[in-house]
């Protein structure tokens, strides 16, 4: 590691490689759309709505949402604990959710007609709610190395720091 830095006649350090040289690089958002086609075509189906509104609203946060969590495993669940993990685990969860709320009346006591005229808005709210939810489990059980690559410890950061 050290051997990447080289000191300049004025004696300051420059890297010579990218210090991102070995770990996973971030792709693209055309990249991501087809690794995830068949899931984010599931997900389409499943909302029932048209076209024209997934495409504006619902897969413009799917693909951000995507690409942040690209290289992030599902820590809590041994088979997504593997790259593209969380993102995996967060589109079958969104799948789900979305078959789930098809099947109930959001908000209930609403006339049915009110209730399809906002059925996009509350899928969309469900899909938002899901994703926080499944960023937030995993990062509360990430792994925070407090050592020099030895020693790990569970980091919840609802409570706090770690310290020093």
């Amino acid at each position: 590691m050290f051997n990447r830095f080289k000191k300049n006649k004025n004696n300051e350090e420059k890297a010579t490689t990218a210090l991102a040289d070995g770990a996973v690089k971030s792709v693209s958002n055309d990249d991501i759309k087809a690794h995830f086609v068949d899931d984010i075509t599931a997900l389409y189906r499943q909302t029932g709505i048209n076209q024209r509104e997934f495409t504006q609203y619902f897969l413009p946060t799917v693909l951000s949402y995507l690409y942040f969590v690209q290289a992030i495993p599902a820590t809590r669940y041994p088979a997504y604990d593997r790259l593209h993990g969380l993102a995996d685990l967060t589109l079958k969860a969104s799948i789900n959710g979305i078959k789930v709320r098809n099947g109930m009346v959001l908000p209930s006591g609403v006339r049915a007609d009110l209730i399809d005229t906002q059925k996009s808005r509350w899928s969309y709210l469900v899909l938002i709610s899901i994703f926080v939810n499944a960023l937030r489990e995993n990062i509360n059980h990430c792994l925070v190395e407090t050592g020099k690559g030895e020693d790990f410890k569970s980091w919840d950061f609802t409570k706090g720091a770690l310290g020093d």
